[in-house]
């Protein structure tokens, strides 16, 4: 077998059995790298056949660079999967043989269908969702950024006309917690990053969130998703995109009254530490 699996976690009992599940006899080695995990999902990991390697969080982009730095992989191929998604059939039948991928790129990009309370939202833009998680071991790093991950190659990608499922079986008060503490760090991310104080895309402050909202849910025909795709529209697109604007809001102003830098904001008020652009640390 040629290939290894990355798996990102914290506190994942409810999924993690399934994730490891849908890899099967896949991967040579699968990587669960845990950021502390409380509810022993370290143990689940191991029972199926996983590697468990602990690591202290700040992001899942440090978590799955450390792994790529210091797991010492082998396979030719690495494949990033998050613990509350699943490798489906068809893509699982495309990875049993990774000789047929074309010889000249470095990374493959596959279909993430993304679920939300226990429906596949397959409108509002959200599907086919590409996402580059095959590369060519040696060749991809992930993103620095404080929230998501976005994995690169450095040369040229192909394409795997097969899914991945992103399924969480939380409730929606968890989703709207890890959506709030999100918030804070995008809007963190985007004053670090050099967005435009008091407007982002062109839109001012109070407006892109709505526009966004009926623009997935109207024109990229969200309301075909039924009651799930107006909740996620209008708490994923809606609030979570104005929350962003309302925190970046009181960071500038924590700035200007403290007389205080981004980063000491961001570590004193929130207890995040920025990652510096293009540096994966430790």
């Amino acid at each position: 077998m040629a290939l290894t699996v990355i798996i990102p976690v914290l506190d994942e009992a409810p999924h993690i059995a399934r994730c490891l599940a849908s890899i099967g006899t896949l991967a040579q080695r699968i990587i669960v790298i845990d950021a502390g995990s409380s509810d022993g999902t370290p143990d689940i990991a191991r029972s199926h056949g996983a590697e468990v390697l602990v690591h202290k969080w700040s992001s899942d982009a440090r978590q799955i660079n450390w792994a790529i730095d210091t797991a010492g992989i082998t396979t030719e191929w690495t494949f990033l999967l998050h613990a509350d998604e699943v490798i489906l059939p068809p893509l699982a039948a495309r990875l049993a043989d990774l000789t047929v991928l074309p010889a000249t790129p470095l990374g493959f990009t596959v279909r993430r269908r993304f679920h939300f309370l226990g429906r596949w939202l397959r409108r509002g833009g959200l599907y086919p969702e590409r996402t580059l998680r095959l590369w060519r071991t040696g060749h991809g790093h992930c993103e620095d950024r404080l929230v998501g991950t976005r994995m690169i190659v450095h040369g040229r990608a192909g394409a795997i006309d097969a899914d991945i499922a992103a399924i969480d079986l939380h409730n929606i008060g968890w989703w709207t917690d890890r959506q709030n503490d999100h918030a804070t760090r995008e809007a963190l991310a985007q004053l670090h990053d050099g967005w435009p104080s008091g407007a982002v895309g062109g839109m001012p402050v109070g407006i892109r969130a709505p526009v966004v909202t009926l623009w997935r849910y109207l024109v990229r025909l969200g309301l075909l998703d039924g009651w799930e795709g107006l909740v996620y529209c209008v708490l994923q697109t809606g609030w979570f995109r104005f929350l962003v604007d309302i925190k970046k809001r009181e960071v500038e102003a924590l700035m200007a009254q403290r007389q205080h830098t981004l980063n000491t904001v961001a570590q004193e008020e929130y207890g995040i530490r920025l990652i510096p652009v293009g540096i994966n640390g430790t």
